[in-house]
């Protein structure tokens, strides 16, 4: 299928979505303040926190929920998911909660329409686990079982400052101080550059690959590498803006080495510039404009560009460019993030080499990248799937439209997922040089 829109249609089927779930803070957190972003999470060890047994109240109050069902967990304590919650918690937690004659396994006898409402609670609360309310800080959940919140002791969610105060020390000493690997990232694009490893948003983002084929039959051999590796400088975050910089080199390099015959050249290019971002957040939205000056060399064709790209992406929670909840009637089995920004891509040949003028023309492209990324809930099926198509108009002459379709389909190899084997389709011009392109592919996905 040449077009993502098939892929997306698709989502539809078989999905509830659950009412939203948005607990005020005022009703919910209890501690010292922290500080937070939907793209940057900075808590500390004295945050506020949210106060389950507050948080519960208040979702019994907010949905409606009768407090006879508490009466009824209160007699029958043997029936609980874990007798240490609160009848509250369990009311929240249980998603086998109500026995009815649509769902015999539950544990407590409910009417159809109080059935309802308990399966709507729970989904929305579940929903709200998997980390998309800008309001509060979800990594310090447990990645395997973020949705065991109420029995886990563990399990901590920080709320977000609204202030701009810095955090107080703790009475050990000043906050700990990041490592310098921290700001360190290796991606399969400059696109992804971005995201923290804590962002909803790097589970989408494609790692570095790396693949090495031997036909010995032919006596040939393919090396294929392509990535970029960074570092993050100057980062600068207070309760509206963040910024960041973030240094790159990048390479695309796919190679054919064939016993008397010399190399077969698919791409060999390598690229420098800087990555940087300002991020202004409100209440419901965050609004991202990224700045890419580049500088990139065709060793092949012995060719360098010069680009400028200015990308605007807005994250709108619960909507575009944040996860949202895939479930069945019982349980949230995936995350899906619907993908879309802006994007202007100006460049200049200072040295065109063996190129044909036809692909040596400057430009300057208008249009946008659009997608969908598919994460699994499951950690026995630790799948990503990720399409996106980017679609660039040129306003010069001679400047080639950009259409370039990418599937990529990754199993994780570890627990945080920065580790993969993925399996790969391109088809299209490439942004960066404008050629064509159509690859199958597996290699092993690296991201960090």
């Amino acid at each position: 299928m040449r077009s993502i829109f098939g892929v997306i249609l698709l989502l539809g089927s078989g999905a509830v979505w659950p009412a939203v779930f948005l607990p005020p803070q005022d009703l919910v957190c209890t501690g010292e303040q922290t500080k937070t972003h939907i793209g940057r999470l900075q808590p500390t060890d004295e945050a506020q926190h949210v106060d389950k047994t507050l948080l519960a109240a208040w979702a019994l109050d907010t949905y409606g929920i009768r407090r006879s069902y508490e009466v009824a967990v209160e007699k029958r304590p043997d029936l609980m998911l874990d007798t240490s919650l609160s009848p509250s918690m369990e009311i929240l937690e249980d998603e086998h909660f109500c026995k009815t004659q649509e769902a015999p396994e539950g544990k407590f006898a409910c009417t159809g329409d109080d059935a309802k409402v308990i399966s709507t609670a729970h989904l929305a609360f579940r929903r709200w686990l998997d980390g998309n309310d800008p309001n509060y800080n979800f990594s310090k959940l447990d990645k395997d079982r973020p949705h065991n919140y109420f029995g886990d002791a563990k399990a901590t969610i920080y709320c977000v400052a609204k202030s701009d105060s810095p955090p107080k020390k703790t009475q050990d000493g000043p906050p700990k101080t990041e490592s310098m690997l921290s700001h360190l990232r290796v991606r399969g694009t400059t696109d992804g550059l971005g995201y923290d490893q804590g962002d909803p948003g790097f589970k989408a983002t494609p790692g570095a690959s790396f693949s090495v084929n031997r036909d010995d039959v032919s006596d040939k051999t393919t090396n294929k590498i392509v990535g970029v590796l960074g570092y993050q400088l100057f980062p600068h975050s207070n309760n509206s803006m963040d910024f960041e910089m973030v240094p790159y080199f990048g390479i695309n390099r796919n190679l054919t080495s064939a016993k008397g015959k010399g190399d077969t050249v698919t791409a060999n290019t390598r690229n420098v510039g800087i990555y940087i971002d300002f991020s202004f957040s409100n209440s419901k939205f965050d609004h991202v404009f990224t700045v890419r000056p580049d500088y990139l060399t065709d060793i092949q064709h012995h060719s360098n560009i010069e680009s400028l790209g200015f990308v605007y992406q807005p994250f709108v929670l619960g909507w575009l460019n944040t996860n949202l909840p895939f479930s069945t009637s019982s349980e949230s089995i995936a995350s899906v993030m619907p993908i879309l920004d802006l994007r202007i891509d100006t460049g200049h040949y200072n040295n065109c080499g063996t190129l044909a003028l036809d692909k040596c023309a400057n430009y300057t492209r208008i249009g946008s990248q659009f997608g969908v990324s598919i994460n699994s809930n499951n950690i026995n099926q630790p799948f990503t799937f990720t399409a996106t198509d980017t679609r660039l108009i040129g306003m010069t002459d001679r400047a080639h439209d950009i259409d370039y379709l990418k599937y990529v389909l990754s199993y994780a190899l570890n627990k945080d997922k920065s580790v993969s084997l993925d399996f790969s389709y391109s088809d299209g011009r490439r942004e960066d040089t404008a050629f064509e392109e159509r690859l199958w592919g597996i290699s092993l996905g690296v991201k960090y």
